[in-house]
């Protein structure tokens, strides 16, 4: 009885592991940046330009 308890305690620990496991991990930074050219429709280079960036879920830019 006791070897079938033991097959019992290693399959839970068995599926407990893989479940475990396949939790989706979502990773975070704190910081960012973003690296580009603001250009015209001729390709030429807009002086003074800004960027605005607004996080489309939460409306913060």
């Amino acid at each position: 009885m006791s070897s079938l308890k033991f097959l019992i305690a290693c399959l839970a620990a068995i599926l407990f592991t893989v479940f475990v496991l396949t939790l989706p991990v979502e990773g975070q930074v704190l910081y960012g940046s973003l690296v580009g050219n603001i250009t015209d429709p001729s390709n030429a280079a807009v002086p003074g330009a800004t960027v605005r960036l607004v996080n489309e879920q939460t409306g913060v830019s």
